[in-house]
């Protein structure tokens, strides 16, 4: 009887230990399991924070390009279609020699200076309470035109541009995520192509050129020996007759826009004559014909997350900008290009023995403001 009583205890241990011990795994196994699904949620929320922090970033830029493409289109229009580093608009026209840029050449500044921008921006970018976001700057902004569409009026009004070669790194912990940072927009309402087209079509035909040589022959500068007079020293027949010359062909280049939101106008930045022995070795002070040269295009050689640039950190603090009321006027597109004229023509002067020859130098900006619509930048 007691041997029957010891064995049912024994079987009783057994099984209370047996219990014990699955209870014991079905806890530590549910103890793990919750650290695994809270590790995995944890995980999973970086993750998407990581991802949203990479679609915020990239949203920017993009934004930011188009911003960019609006500021390049009013700094290279200005300039009359480079990048305007000499501070004067490009020579168009430089006496006889009409050379206006090419769509490949004005393609080259203008997405230079929308890179330069667009750069820019992005370093200047700060957010605070962000995880730490690496981001490299592009390297390469094509202006997707070609002289087929510009010339014509395919892009009078809307253009394509490209930028490439930027990466953006989001970092939270010890996990990461990175993406290239292409930014494509369409820059629509910017007539900015309208008036490059227009005034390579008055650069080719005005008789501008010309008339300002003529200017110079027929008599309007004078005076008694060699000599030179510059801006308001010269011989006021010879400013009246560049005036009124070009007056004329501002006249013209509006009208051949024949566009109520444009308006043309002139301006004489510098203006000499002079009475020298010949026309050798004049050292003519101003119309330099200034022609910045355009380098290869980077469009058809980069590729998507090629040509990558440095790996910097984005800043976490800055400066608050401070709001200034904008001024509209500031915000439309006006498009400017220069006629450069040096020009001697040997001349007989009375009561001075020999032959002299009369000279005159000027340059004149052309500019067109268009105010069908304002730019996003001023």
């Amino acid at each position: 009887m007691s041997f029957l009583n010891n064995g049912k205890s024994q079987s009783s241990l057994l099984i209370l230990i047996s219990l014990v011990v699955i209870i014991a795994i079905l806890f530590l196994f549910y103890l793990f399991s919750s650290v695994s699904i809270q590790e995995r949620t944890l995980f999973k929320t970086q993750l998407t924070k990581i991802t949203d922090y990479l679609n915020v970033f990239k949203g920017f830029s993009k934004q930011t390009a188009l911003l960019a493409s609006h500021s390049a289109a009013k700094e290279v229009a200005g300039s009359g279609g480079d990048n305007g580093q000499g501070g004067e608009a490009r020579s168009w026209i430089c006496n006889n020699d009409r050379k206006p840029p090419t769509v490949n050449e004005v393609r080259y500044f203008l997405g230079e200076e929308t890179k330069g921008s667009l750069n820019n921006y992005i370093s200047n970018l700060w957010v605070e309470d962000i995880p730490d976001i690496y981001f490299s700057n592009f390297t390469c902004t094509d202006v997707n035109v070609n002289e087929l569409g510009v010339s014509s009026g395919l892009n009078d009004e809307k253009y394509d541009v490209n930028s490439f070669g930027s990466f953006v790194e989001v970092a939270i912990k010890n996990n990461t995520a990175s993406s290239t940072n292409d930014a494509s927009v369409q820059v629509a309402q910017v007539r900015f192509w309208y008036l490059y087209r227009i005034f390579k079509q008055w650069a080719e035909t005005t008789p501008y050129p010309d008339d300002a040589m003529s200017c110079i022959s027929e008599g309007t500068i004078y005076g008694t020996g060699v000599g030179q007079w510059c801006d308001n020293a010269v011989p006021q027949s010879f400013r009246s007759c560049i005036e009124n010359s070009a007056s004329k062909a501002a006249q013209e280049l509006e009208k051949l826009f024949s566009d109520p939101y444009i308006k043309c106008s002139y301006k004489i930045g510098c203006i000499c004559a002079g009475i020298s022995k010949d026309c050798r070795n004049i050292n003519y002070p101003c119309a330099k014909c200034d022609r910045m040269e355009a380098g290869e295009l980077c469009g058809s050689k980069v590729v998507s997350g090629g040509q990558r640039g440095a790996k910097r950190l984005l800043n976490k603090t800055g400066e608050q900008s401070v709001y200034s009321p904008v001024d509209i006027q500031k915000r439309y597109l006006t498009f400017s290009a220069d006629v450069d004229i040096q020009w001697c023509n040997l001349w007989g002067l009375c009561g001075v023995e020999g032959d002299l020859s009369v000279w005159g130098a000027m340059s004149t900006t052309f500019s067109c403001r268009d105010t069908k619509y304002a730019l996003s930048v001023s």
